[in-house]
């Protein structure tokens, strides 16, 4: 491969590249951005190979029948569009993982609410286990206090039977 066809290769890649980021610049989406990539993909090339096109055929003086460059051109040709695809591919791609990033954010900032919702709750229902332990615990003073209470009577009634 000689010089002039590495340059217009590296020129038309660089265009393709360039065509790519205005797509995701400008957020073409859809089929009209498929088609701003493939359009634009074949322009580029069509005009590499209008500038870069017969230098290469003056210097390989052996292609002079012109299918080692057809063959070149279609194969350049194919992986632009390829590049053109998959570059297409890949923003639709990064949109969708955007998106589901997005939901899971969001999903995550809900969890996060509940979670301190649940977790104030809990301290209310444990505030109220300890409320009514303290009110059991009176309560239960007080039936010690009223058993005591009614043994002392017994005894008392035992006493007076007696006399």
């Amino acid at each position: 491969m000689n010089f002039k066809l590495k340059r217009s290769v590296l020129i038309s890649v660089i265009a393709i590249l360039i065509l790519q980021a205005a797509g995701l610049l400008f957020q073409f989406r859809g089929v009209g951005g498929f088609l701003y990539s493939v359009i634009g993909s074949i322009l580029i090339l069509v005009a590499a190979e209008a500038l870069f096109g017969e230098t290469g055929r003056k210097l390989h003086p052996a292609r002079q029948n012109g299918h080692g460059q057809d063959d070149l051109g279609e194969r350049l040709f194919q992986v632009a569009e390829a590049m053109g695809f998959d570059s297409q591919q890949l923003i639709w791609l990064s949109k969708d993982n955007m998106k589901t990033f997005e939901k899971v954010s969001k999903i995550s900032y809900e969890i996060e609410k509940l979670s301190e919702e649940n977790a104030a709750s809990s301290e209310e229902i444990n505030a109220s286990i300890n409320e009514l332990a303290g009110a059991c615990t009176n309560l239960n003073s007080g039936i010690i206090k009223s058993e005591d209470h009614s043994k002392t009577s017994i005894e008392m009634l035992n006493k007076n039977e007696r006399t």
